[in-house]
Parts: C-alpha cells; structure tokens; sequence
C-alpha cells in the first residue's frame, strides 16, 4: 500500500475511533454527570495542545512558561463549573484569568531580573493561553449555557460536527479534484476546490442537524446558512493559523501522538477559532 493510502486508512480509522469516543462522551454527559465529562475531555485535549504548542514553541526559540499554561487551563475549565466562586463561573472569568497569568509571568521576570526573555516569555505565555484553553473553554460555556440541559450538548455537537464535516469534504475533494492552490506558503496542500468544498458540505451537514434534527432551535434556514458559512470560515482560518505556526518551525505535524490526525492541535485547530466564532454569533442570534 502507497504511503498516501495507509495514511488515509490511518485517517478513517482514527475517525471511527474518535467518532465512537465522542458518543460514548456524549452519553455519560447527558446521562450520568451533564457538564463533567465534557469539561474533562475539553481540557485534556487543551492540556495536550498545549504540551505540543510549548514544544513548537521551543523549536522557534519563543520563551513559553509551560507550567503557568498548565496551571491556567486547569482554573479556565475549572471556572465554568462553578468551582472557583460564581464571580468567575461567567464568561467574563476567562479574561480575569488571562489577565492573572500576565501579571504573575511579569511579576516572576522582574523577581528573577529577567531582563533578556521575561517580557516575551510573559508575551508568548498568554498567547499560547488565548490560542488553546481559552479557545476550547467557550465549547465548554456553550455546553453548560441555558442550565447544562440537553441543548448544550446539541448545540456542542452542531458545532462540531459541521467544524469537522467541512475539513472532510474538504480533505476527499481536495485529494481528488484539487488543482489550484490555496495559499501555498502556509498549506501546500490546501486548495479552493477544497476550500469550497470544505464550505459547502459544512452548510448542508449545519442545516440538515440544525433544521432536521433541531440542534439549533428557533433558527430559521437562512440564520442556519448564516451559521454553517460563518463557522466553517472561521474553521478554515483556524485549520491555516495552525498551519502558520507549524510552518514557522518547520514541523508537519503538532506531534506524532495520533495515527493518521499528527497531533492533537491538528485535531483541534479548526475548533479553536470556530468555537469562540460560533458562541459569539449563537449569543448575537439567540
């Protein structure tokens, strides 16, 4: 088998697995303990990214305080539970914490006479905050809004599956029609077939769930469009930035810890532009 079919066989069997993981996830969520497992897996999956962003990071010489990143997205999932105090169980509680992790990466370059990296440590720190577990940590709000009940989840998995419907179409149609390049400095192997592609399959799989299954309630069609063509732009931007940084070092993949996917950022990355994308237009519209 050609290195480009076991990786594709690599691929799909990663998708089944991933797709049987979530399920069995959105089960124990809706069932056993609503908000929990969710919260687990989101930041797990944020504690890994940001394991591989350290180690990007390192290859381009970025000073990143790794520990201070790990300590932030435990009290970013942990604040929406409602296990830090109400003042921070809002949204507003990601902000505070950002601010927090500045302030404590400055206050420790000033202690230790940091003078050569302590301003860009504190710099490149928060930025690997923003970009990972404040990111992710909107999918957790979206699913604990309106109470945590059954709608959450709905609109957790609307996201997700038109985020990652789109980056299969555009993947399969890419591969086999795909002629013009993209951007070919950042994503040799993006193209607009794909790139259309990926648009097209998000808004029919967004207005199928949202319109048929009723994932988004009390949205018309053409709000629906609205938010499968916004999400998956957004998505499209968040697949590219990672591919921006992975270029800068230049690594093909975050990591080699998932077979067929690389790592976890180049699992999540669509999600992390498209989550807080779609939470700020499902706040205008609902």
């Amino acid at each position: 088998m050609s290195s480009g079919g076991s990786a594709l066989k690599a691929r799909l069997v990663g998708g089944v697995a991933v797709i049987a993981s979530l399920a069995a996830i959105a089960w124990l969520d809706i069932a056993v303990l609503p908000g929990i497992p969710v919260a687990l897996v989101l930041g797990g999956m944020s504690a890994l990214g940001v394991h591989e962003f350290a180690a990007l990071a390192a290859r381009a010489r970025w000073p990143v305080w790794r520990g201070a990143l790990f300590v932030a997205t435990a009290l970013v999932f942990a604040a929406p539970l409602g296990w830090l105090g109400p003042q921070l169980g809002a949204l507003g509680g990601i902000g505070p914490l950002a601010l927090g992790l500045v302030i404590a990466t400055l206050l420790v370059a000033v202690l230790r006479g940091d003078v050569e990296l302590g301003f860009e440590r504190s710099v490149f720190t928060a930025a690997g905050f923003l970009y990972i577990p404040a990111a992710m940590a909107t999918l957790l709000y979206l699913r604990l809004a309106d109470g945590g009940g059954a709608a959450g989840l709905e609109r957790l998995l609307w996201l997700a599956c038109v985020s990652k419907s789109g980056d299969i179409c555009g993947y399969f149609v890419g591969r086999a029609i795909g002629r013009t390049k993209a951007i070919p400095r950042i994503s040799p192997g993006k193209t607009v077939e794909g790139c259309t592609a990926s648009l097209v399959g998000a808004v029919l799989v967004g207005c199928g769930l949202g319109a048929g299954l009723g994932w988004l309630p009390g949205l018309g069609l053409p709000t629906l469009v609205g938010a499968g063509i916004i999400t998956n732009l957004a998505a499209q931007l968040g697949d590219l930035t990672e591919s921006l940084l992975k270029r800068r070092v230049g690594a093909k993949d975050a990591s080699a810890l998932l077979p067929g996917f690389g790592g976890v950022l180049d699992m999540i990355d669509s999600m992390l532009v498209a989550g807080p994308v779609f939470f700020a237009f499902w706040i205008l519209v609902s």
